[in-house]
């Protein structure tokens, strides 16, 4: 033990107190992401093959031993894993860089540990007291390690092509699932206090207040740097924050981090309006939480948790306030953080426009998704689908939304021009004229149809 920590400073993780070298999935005092365990074995090869010391065959072969065993524990740990994945039973996602970095990595080819081992192969390991079988693997001789390492690397690698696989093909949904299994673990009693302390510290309530507040709950969460794993967004998406909004609704000495308004840009897709309130999208959020977790700190963890609390705790107040304080209130957020029309906005205007005959077939959604997008809707086609399908309205219609009947009327690319220009870009009188009355009945700024 001491000659493997005096090697590898730091690995005491993979070892369980009181043995040699056994498996990292053995029982430890620290708990450790399986993407952690993974890099941090990945280190400890690195530092190995990098060293210029002068080993004999007893310290190569228990090096060796130790190697084989962590890198069967992290074998069995995919392998549970991938089984998990499968079930949709899993707690952490390997992230896209994760990939990167194991292809880049080489454990034995053409390293000092490879060199060392084939040059003692033939010895007999029974003389440095290690058994003829170590974990159901013949350990013989040296040359055994070896086969047992490269065998281990060649599972290894296959796992992770597997779990890649599998991963890319999970459901939105179960993201969702997964967020909501972490979120239930969170102690709500400390939150509530911090809720009521801010609480009692503004006065009489109003729908200003509370907006205010929320707005400052959301700007510390962003402030905090922890969306830094994400995607960059575009210019686009980056105009599209309306940041002098946001100034406006927080103390004139507020610190913005440099980033802010990037991370606003990327905090917009993981969120949807409902009218006044702010509603974190699982499937988004809980997607962003799986991948990075293993790179987050603990407490940039439990803040993803606590923002989504503290918001369902502002949103029950301002249901309390009287209806004239909250009276035209929804359309005037759209645009600060991603307001969109709410739910029910959506569904009353789909309503009275087939009311009025505009609708003539399930590829009407199409033009519903292009009004939407209008309104600053940031979702793919699927996740559009799955939002309609919740409406509990949409499930009385003969036109049920789906991604076929949005996605063929886009095909010939001409209502994915501005909807301004569809008449100029030959797009058909009847989508024109549902979009027109579309966009009239949710009061969406829009230039004439030309």
């Amino acid at each position: 033990m001491n000659m493997i920590n005096q090697t590898f400073p730091g690995v005491n993780w993979l070892q369980p107190v009181g043995t040699d070298c056994t498996t990292c999935s053995g029982s430890r005092k620290h708990h450790q992401t399986l993407r952690s365990k993974i890099l941090t074995l990945n280190e400890a090869f690195n530092t190995y093959n990098g060293q210029q010391t002068d080993d004999d065959d007893y310290q190569t072969a228990y090096k060796a031993l130790f190697f084989a065993r962590c890198m069967e524990g992290i074998k069995n740990d995919l392998t549970t894993h991938l089984a998990n994945l499968e079930k949709r039973d899993f707690e952490e996602l390997l992230s896209p860089d994760f990939y990167q970095i194991m292809r880049e990595a080489q454990w034995l080819k053409d390293k000092r540990l490879e060199t060392e081992l084939l040059a003692m192969k033939d010895a007999d390991l029974k003389s440095f007291d290690i058994d003829e079988e170590v974990d159901g693997h013949p350990t013989k001789t040296a040359a055994d390690l070896y086969l047992w390492m490269e065998q281990n690397i060649k599972e290894i690698r296959l796992l992770l092509w597997r779990i890649k696989k599998v991963t890319a093909k999970l459901p939105p949904e179960s993201f969702a699932e997964v967020y909501e299994k972490h979120s239930k673990k969170i102690d709500m009693e400390s939150l509530q206090d911090f809720y009521d302390e801010k609480i009692l510290s503004v006065g009489k309530l109003t729908f200003r207040k509370l907006q205010a507040f929320r707005t400052r709950v959301v700007a510390d969460f962003i402030n905090l740097g922890a969306l830094r794993f994400a995607y960059t967004p575009t210019q686009e998406e980056i105009a599209e924050v309306d940041f002098e909004r946001v100034k406006r609704e927080l103390p004139p000495d507020y610190e913005f981090k440099p980033y802010f308004i990037k991370h606003c840009a990327i905090f917009k897709k993981m969120i949807r309006w409902q009218g006044v309130y702010l509603i974190i999208d699982k499937e988004n959020y809980g997607k962003y939480i799986c991948l990075h977790m293993s790179k987050l700190t603990p407490d940039e963890l439990m803040e993803f948790f606590k923002i989504e609390k503290l918001l369902a705790l502002i949103h029950e107040a301002i249901k309390n306030l009287p209806a004239e304080d909250t009276q035209g209130e929804s359309s005037g957020r759209r645009g600060q953080l991603g307001g969109l029309p709410s739910d029910e906005m959506m569904v009353a205007a789909c309503e009275q426009t087939m009311i009025d005959g505009l609708w003539w077939a399930h590829r009407s959604w199409a033009v519903v998704y292009r009004v939407y997008q209008k309104a600053g809707y940031k979702g793919t086609v699927t996740n559009f689908v799955a939002l309609a399908k919740s409406w509990p309205w949409t499930r009385k219609l003969d036109y049920i939304p789906s991604e076929d009947a949005i996605n063929q009327p886009l095909r010939d690319g001409k209502m994915l021009a501005h909807i301004e220009k569809w008449v100029q870009e030959g797009v058909s009188d009847r989508n024109c004229r549902l979009a027109r009355k579309l966009l009239e009945l949710l009061k969406i700024e829009w230039k004439n149809l030309r």
